[in-house]
């Protein structure tokens, strides 16, 4: 009986080995990965008006940040 008390014991210290975090990094890199841009307009700023901002090439979730001047 002792044999089998020791057997049982030593199942349940045993770590469990859990599979998700390698399936979740499997279907981490199927997500597309994009990365969102920030354009600072005002003075001293990469664009100096609002005009020189490419609206045309902006993407969901860019954000333009309009700095005020005194």
């Amino acid at each position: 009986m002792s044999q089998f008390r020791h057997v049982v014991s030593a199942l349940f210290r045993r770590p469990i080995k859990r599979s998700r975090p390698a399936l979740r990094l499997a279907a981490e890199g199927l997500e597309p990965k994009i990365l969102l841009s920030t354009y600072d307009v005002g003075p001293g700023q990469p664009y100096a008006t609002i005009g020189a901002v490419p609206w045309a090439g902006l993407g969901a979730g860019d954000t333009v940040a309009i700095h005020w001047q005194s």
